[in-house]
């Protein structure tokens, strides 16, 4: 209980400080955009892979039996966002703000030597916003950093399937997969998820853009509640990388703007 309480106290401490950073950066360019012409508003969107560590050592706690593997497995995952770019002129320096939804999906795969398997998959939904630094280090190439926070709006995250119909278990119950997941998603719960996003980029003068990114997680997605399971804390942390595409167009007239 203690464990889960400073969890939760944690996660609360994320929350307020991401949040006061991300407000910040969005008032300091609202000022930006109504002076400068280098203030640009734009989407993108774009596909990855992500996974979450350590699922496995929540569902079994190490040492309690032997004979088994976890493997945690890379899944796709979406993103689209609406963000606000500022260059500061006559400098290589640029800052940027984003909001975006995000669509995260996550497996962990066991195996053991009775041959018994199954899956556990996850599926992150959330809506956040994150705050960016830019390097320009040639023309439109630039290197990109910061801090982003994502509010989980999914229900019933866990999903459980495994061949336990294809095994003889006695005279031992086992419960359905539709049971499990029920149970599972009542041991854990979700929190947001804070990250570090890292980027390399290109914007073309036209307004369109690429971009590679790694987002490392900071935080543990999950906290366990009491169970009846024996279902234990571990550090749960999701990484993804891909690609983004986007479009972008100035804050003021097209006409008047010159791009950098």
């Amino acid at each position: 209980m203690f464990v889960h309480l400073h969890a939760i106290k944690t996660h609360s401490k994320w929350k307020r400080r991401i949040a006061l950073i991300i407000i910040a950066i969005f008032l300091c360019f609202h000022t930006f955009a109504q002076y400068k012409s280098d203030a640009n508003i734009g989407i993108k969107a774009g596909v990855g892979l992500c996974k979450m560590t350590n699922m496995g050592k929540a569902l079994v706690s190490e040492g309690f039996y032997s004979g088994y593997s976890f493997s945690d497995v890379l899944r796709p995952s979406y993103t689209a966002s609406l963000f606000l770019s500022y260059k500061i002129p006559h400098s290589y320096i640029g800052l940027e703000a984003r909001v975006a939804y995000d669509a995260q999906n996550t497996r962990t795969d066991y195996n053991d030597i009775e041959n018994f398997a199954y899956t556990v998959d996850a599926k992150f939904r959330s809506i956040g916003a994150s705050a960016h630094i830019r390097g320009y280090v040639f023309k439109g190439l630039y290197l990109s950093a910061g801090i982003g926070y994502g509010w989980n709006i999914a229900e019933d995250l866990f999903s459980y399937s495994s061949n336990s119909n294809d095994i003889d278990w006695g005279d031992s119950h086992v419960p359905s997969d539709n049971e499990t997941s029920g149970e599972i998603n009542e041991a854990f719960t979700p929190n947001g998820l804070v990250y570090l996003p890292l980027a390399i980029g290109y914007e073309h003068p036209l307004g369109f853009c690429v971009e590679l990114f790694y987002c490392k997680g900071l935080n543990d997605v999950v906290s366990t509640n009491a169970n009846r399971h024996d279902f234990g804390e571990a550090d749960n942390r999701i990484d993804s990388f891909g690609l983004l595409l986007g479009w972008s167009i100035p804050m003021d007239s097209v006409g008047n703007h010159k791009r950098r």
